[in-house]
């Protein structure tokens, strides 16, 4: 039997910065739906990526190991031919890489502000133009660790919770905003405001 093919996904840092890269890791995955997916991260943001149901090795890239450690992670990188790898950084890690194809920050036009986009561009140009929504993998352990904590809270505490819209929540949003811009746009045109105070 063949083994998968290998794909190879250089990811940022920072946990917040690499949360914003997983719809590239989940197209990535669309792409070719076979291979499995090695992951270059920090120490940070290693652990984010662990459950990942089609990832290959989390391979660290420890900044602070100088020169020394970055020809080490080049040497074991350059073990394995990747059939495709998109790198989020700007330091040309993928350049001393073997690969069939690459893509880099480089390559990317960017089709918005938001950090999802300007990391999603720069592998739109090999799938649909609107990325899959970030995503965090989690296990087991993690969904009975939530729920202990959430059980543990006392009765009748308030808890903040933030979740994605679905589309029919940015319609009623869209909705409510386009009528409160409605309402202050009559209120001013006819000095409502004015008359009621008197002015």
């Amino acid at each position: 039997m063949n083994a998968p093919p290998r794909l190879l996904l250089i990811t940022l840092s920072n946990i917040g910065d690499a949360v914003m890269t997983t719809p590239v890791l989940q197209a990535m995955h669309q792409l070719h739906p076979q291979a499995l997916i090695d992951i270059v991260a920090d120490r940070r943001s290693a652990a984010l990526f662990e459950p990942c149901p089609f990832r290959g090795e989390i391979i660290i890239k420890d900044k602070k190991a100088g020169w020394r450690g970055l020809l080490s992670l080049v040497r074991r990188l350059r073990q394995r031919r990747y059939r495709l790898i998109v790198d989020l950084r700007t330091d040309g890690l993928s350049w001393l890489l073997r690969a069939d194809q690459r893509r880099t920050k480089r390559d990317a036009q960017c089709s918005g502000p938001h950090a999802v986009e300007r990391a999603y561009a720069v592998i739109s140009p090999l799938l649909p133009p609107t990325p899959p929504q970030t995503c965090l993998w989690l296990t087991e352990q993690h969904h009975r660790q939530a729920l202990e904590r959430l059980l543990a809270l006392p009765a009748g505490r308030d808890v903040f919770s933030l979740q994605p819209l679905g589309v029919a929540e940015l319609a009623i949003v869209a909705l409510a905003v386009a009528a409160w811009a409605a309402l202050l746009m009559l209120t001013w045109r006819h000095r409502i405001v004015d008359r009621f105070l008197g002015i």
